[in-house]
């Protein structure tokens, strides 16, 4: 109730983010690429030039996807002995990653430009420019199918850019997820998600979407044994002031669908051990209203990218896994400019993160890391993901997402399907699918 108030009173204080003018706008697809990002390349060459990305091509589900780089060598490794050599390019929480594990390496391959997307998609975020709008920070109207700002003007405008960003219009496979103890040890958390993205239609427009509905989300726990069975469904909403997320879940000890209002900011995920919080699936998502944001611009640091190792079909997860980090040769780390947002919580409003700071890749504005602090203002946790082009798409998404705790020393790891079947990204359910009379249907059997 206390943030739904505080939008309010943002939205009577009249704090609506400006379209760009058509000028601006006019430089997608020029010096600007169609997503907004810089399309020459650094002054020292080494970030190329953007020149298009992947071409579409079809995906063999045996063999999964090829890594299109595979002849490529490290130009250079960072390690625990070097890093400081390398400081201005990284990230606070990624110096602290070298502090704290003597064996952590970061191999820095040459810099590939390959995010690319439909069509379809440029042509949505040209549109975008020119009449999207940001309420306070949760109201967005009159955007469709991509990023909503892809010239943004504020914090807000660029982290609703990785919300926004086009992945699919509809995605079912396996997001499974292991907690990591400081010596390796783990258990795998088996989960079945489906997702309907209403906003990521080719060829719709804003008065398409019926009913205010970003995306349903549904999720099956299938393992470990004391989790199995719970059931999420979640309505996440497109104008967040109109009308605020919705969400339900199965328990099946109780074998009851109940309303699930607590599923959003800091409380912890289901099966992360509360490694994780609810606004960290997806790197972030959900609600911005408990932060403050500031745009402080770009940098070049490396970040993971073109992370096909980690997608390799049949890898096994203790193959990914190790005692401290991810197995790191199986990492390929390139630089990039990224879009830097701060985000400090409100004066009077609460959260486990008092500050968090977020690197959004140019080229897809996926996020690729986080540095997240505490209330001491510590650093506390940090994300990584591991983006890679899903070229049959073609759209950038992560191979694996990966949270360090700093205080505990455990870590946890998303995105460890390469033993299932692939994802299917071409996914299509009725709306009548997401339910909370489907969602009990499902939760009987």
């Amino acid at each position: 109730m206390k943030s739904r108030l505080f939008i309010a009173l943002l939205l009577c204080a009249g704090t609506v983010q400006a379209k760009v003018d058509p000028e601006e706008a006019a430089r997608l697809g020029k010096d600007l690429t169609p997503m907004g990002a810089e399309r020459a390349g650094n002054a020292d060459g080494s970030i190329p030039a953007w020149e298009g990305g992947l071409a579409k091509k079809a995906l063999d589900p045996a063999t999964g996807y090829v890594d299109p780089f595979a002849a490529d060598k490290p130009l250079f490794t960072i390690t625990a002995q070097n890093y400081k050599q390398y400081a201005a390019r990284l990230t606070p929480g990624q110096v602290e990653i070298f502090k704290r594990h003597a064996q952590f390496k970061m191999p820095v391959y040459p810099t590939r430009r390959s995010a690319a997307f439909p069509q379809g998609v440029y042509d949505a975020v040209r549109k975008n420019a020119l009449r999207a709008e940001l309420v306070g920070t949760d109201s967005l109207k009159n955007a469709v199918t991509g990023p909503a700002f892809p010239i943004p003007r504020s914090g807000a405008e660029a982290i609703w850019n990785h919300r926004t960003k086009y992945i699919a219009p509809g995605i079912k496979g396996f997001y499974n997820a292991a907690v990591v103890s400081m010596d390796g040890e783990f258990f795998i958390a088996r989960v079945l998600r489906m997702v309907s993205m209403k906003y990521n239609q080719l060829g719709i427009e804003p008065a398409d979407l019926k009913d205010n509905v970003f995306l349903y989300y549904l999720t099956y726990v299938l393992s470990p044994t004391r989790l199995a069975g719970n059931i999420v469904l979640v309505h996440q909403t497109i104008d967040q002031v109109a009308q605020p997320n919705m969400a339900w879940v199965y328990n099946p000890g109780q074998r009851r669908v109940r309303r699930a209002p607590e599923l959003g900011y800091d409380n912890p995920t289901l099966a992360t051990d509360a490694l994780g919080t609810q606004d960290q699936i997806d790197i972030f998502n959900g609600a911005l209203d408990r932060y403050n944001w500031k745009l402080v611009g770009k940098r070049e640091i490396y970040i993971p990218y073109n992370s096909y190792r980690l997608e390799k079909r049949g890898l096994k997860p203790a193959e990914i896994i190790k005692p401290g980090h991810i197995n790191q040769d199986l990492t390929r780390y390139e630089l990039h400019r990224v879009w830097v947002i701060d985000a400090t919580v409100k004066d009077g409003i609460s959260h486990l993160y008092k500050r968090r700071t977020f690197y959004a890749d140019e080229d897809s504005w996926h996020l690729a890391f986080v540095d997240c602090y505490d209330t001491r203002d510590e650093l506390w946790r940090v994300q990584e993901g591991h983006l890679f082009t899903v070229y049959d798409v073609p759209a950038v998404t992560s191979s694996v997402e990966v949270g360090y705790d700093f205080k505990i020393g455990r870590y946890v790891v998303g995105g460890l399907e390469n033993e299932e079947a692939m994802t299917d990204l071409n996914w299509k359910a009725d709306d009548g699918y997401f339910t909370p009379k489907s969602m009990r249907m499902h939760g009987l059997q």
